[in-house]
């Protein structure tokens, strides 16, 4: 699902303290009578809860209060953003769980506390995960890397010439 409304750029991304990630649960435990528990996979897609924090000026916090209330429909609407996860810095589909909280800090400048809903985490795809639990991923970003370099920098340079 792809959506319109974007993260303004003119605002800051959330700040790594108190960031974390809390997949949904999408398994259910079944405890026997006798015998180990039992469980079963419920769901393939279960949204996550990322707890963020931005630090903002007063002229940044002035706008997300704008734009939380006029363009994020106060939290319901479904955003693009720019979040942390295993890969990096990634594009989320983010909507808040509930209110955000605003504490205002020394030197004019507000600590913003809310929870993200994230529809999908941006993970490796199975055959991904075979390459990389084979190979030395140490290597494999350095072979990535140089190949960035070559397609990108050095190849066009010669085609130019």
């Amino acid at each position: 699902m792809s959506v319109e409304l974007s993260w303004p750029d003119t605002l800051p991304t959330p700040s790594r303290d108190r960031y974390r990630i809390r997949p949904g649960k999408g398994v259910r435990r079944t405890e026997m009578e006798g015998g180990p528990a039992r469980q079963r996979r419920l769901y393939t897609q279960t949204p996550a809860g990322i707890p963020v924090l931005w630090r903002m000026t007063n002229s940044q916090y002035g706008l997300f209060e704008a734009w939380y209330e006029h363009k994020a429909d106060a939290g319901a609407t479904w955003f693009n953003t720019q979040l942390r996860g295993g890969q990096g810095m990634q594009n989320h589909i983010a909507r808040f769980i509930d209110e955000f909280e605003a504490t205002p800090i020394s030197g004019g400048r507000w600590e913003v506390h809310a929870e993200l809903e994230i529809r999908e985490r941006p993970i490796f795809s199975e055959d991904e995960l075979d390459i990389l639990l084979t190979d030395d991923m140490d290597l494999l970003e350095i072979s990535i890397a140089g190949l960035h370099t070559l397609t990108h920098t050095t190849l066009p340079i010669q085609v130019t010439l």
